[in-house]
């Protein structure tokens, strides 16, 4: 019998996963309309940028949403992306889609870590974060849900969303992670983008600190500005320096025991280059998912 590695994060990944569906078709059979984006912490990320423009919140959201959504950025902040990793039922169907491939025994489309398409590839999903919290903050609805995944999928292709549009980013999660390793994941998902940027924390307080300034002296630039510089500042320090630094968690290589087999750099999603490494694993991609370990 095949033992299987890692096996407490697939539980508990596959488990949310299941819960979730189970929990939309329940809630189908006895007609109780439901918004998946009030079950999603990107959404309390969004509707927290609609109170501070509007003052008022997203209609289906409330405190609780946003308190989800800082949640979310404290834990990066403090523990890595162990959202992504472990609950977020996107990221648990790209994993689902490399591991048929990798049953089918096919071998992934390459993109070289640090390569110009890699890091062209990267700042999609930081348009896409601003389009989003742009489109939030001067529309005051939960823009997202017009072509987010998540919310077509949980509620069958119905609802305010654009069909083209959700059609396209289903197979974008799909079919690009099923033939590059975590695709969706590392380019196109606006909330990995928010996670990656709040790795950087201490260069966040300062823009935002600075912003905050700017704001006083200038009376105020629009709040979408600031929105622009905490994206554009994201991405430049997701290319230009993948190191991270002031967390708690970290995975640790102990460079006494190893071998020098590079096992765990094929076998991190990402293709971190873990060996690379003294101690503590500090790179941007990281979520500490343990398939390295």
């Amino acid at each position: 019998m095949k033992v299987i590695k890692n096996w407490q994060r697939y539980m508990l990944e596959w488990g949310i996963l299941a819960a979730l569906i189970i929990f939309i078709l329940v809630s189908n059979v006895i007609g109780e309309r439901i918004n998946p984006e009030t079950y999603c912490p990107f959404g309390g990320i969004q509707a927290f940028a609609n109170l501070v423009s509007h003052g008022s919140l997203p209609c289906d959201m409330s405190s609780l949403q946003i308190l989800s959504g800082i949640a979310l950025i404290a834990a990066v902040v403090l523990f890595s992306k162990l959202f992504c990793a472990y609950l977020c039922p996107l990221g648990t169907i790209s994993d689902l889609c490399r591991k048929l491939r990798n049953h089918f025994k096919l071998n992934p489309l390459s993109i070289q870590s640090d390569s110009l398409l890699d890091k062209a590839l990267r700042i999609i999903k930081y348009i896409l974060l601003f389009v989003i919290l742009y489109g939030t903050i001067t529309t005051g609805e939960l823009v997202c849900k017009k072509f987010d995944p998540y919310y077509a999928l949980a509620t069958g292709f119905k609802g305010e969303l654009v069909l083209w549009m959700s059609v396209v980013m289903v197979l974008l999660l799909v079919l690009g992670s099923f033939f590059i390793d975590n695709f969706w994941c590392k380019y196109i998902c606006p909330l990995g983008a928010i996670s990656n940027t709040f790795k950087y924390w201490l260069w966040m307080i300062t823009v935002l600190g600075s912003s905050y300034a700017i704001s006083i002296i200038t009376k105020s630039p629009p709040l979408w500005c600031i929105v622009a510089m905490i994206c554009v500042f994201g991405y430049l320090l997701e290319i230009f320096n993948p190191r991270t630094s002031l967390q708690i968690l970290y995975v640790q290589r102990d460079k006494e025991k190893c071998k020098g087999c590079h096992i765990c750099d094929s076998k991190c999603p990402y293709h971190i280059n873990v060996a690379g490494f003294d101690g503590a694993v500090e790179n941007v991609d990281c979520m500490l998912c343990g398939e390295c370990v």
